[in-house]
């Protein structure tokens, strides 16, 4: 098991994301570091999400507890993002300690909410999240 971690520990971020471009709908340019830390000039989900300058650390402690988890930030049209992000072995995804703001109207353009018009920003404060996949999340935390 820790020669695995060990042999990872240095392997290139490129090879990782070549692999996401080629097979998801995640499109990650700029790409520098392992997959143990690095960082990404910008990253597209769907075409519809655009993160910019995004930093990732892995914690490797969390794979005794059965998460494989990373410490993240980001921004998203020129707001912060920061938390932590992960999946246990079990197939359990998860965001722990996460914080965002955004642009309500952008919220309701994601959201494809038709004919509103929102103003002004919402604030994200997750203590923690987890879902498993097609299911809803169950989330603690508040959005203002």
């Amino acid at each position: 098991f820790f020669v695995i971690i060990i042999s990872t520990s240095a392997l290139p971020v490129g090879t990782v994301v070549k692999t996401i471009n080629s097979n998801t709908s995640i499109d990650v340019r700029g790409a520098s570091g392992t997959i143990w830390s690095g960082q990404a000039i910008s990253i597209s989900i769907n075409k519809t999400i655009h993160l910019d300058n995004t930093e990732w650390s892995f914690s490797a402690w969390k794979l005794l507890i059965g998460h494989a988890t990373f410490q993240i930030s980001s921004h998203y049209d020129n707001k912060t993002i920061k938390g932590e992000i992960g999946s246990s072995f079990l197939g359990q995804y998860f965001i722990d300690d996460f914080t965002a703001k955004m642009a309500a109207g952008k919220l309701a353009e994601l959201a494809n909410i038709p004919l509103v018009k929102l103003s002004g920003d919402i604030t994200f404060n997750i203590d923690h999240a987890h879902w498993k996949k097609d299911t809803l999340p169950l989330a603690i935390g508040n959005i203002q």
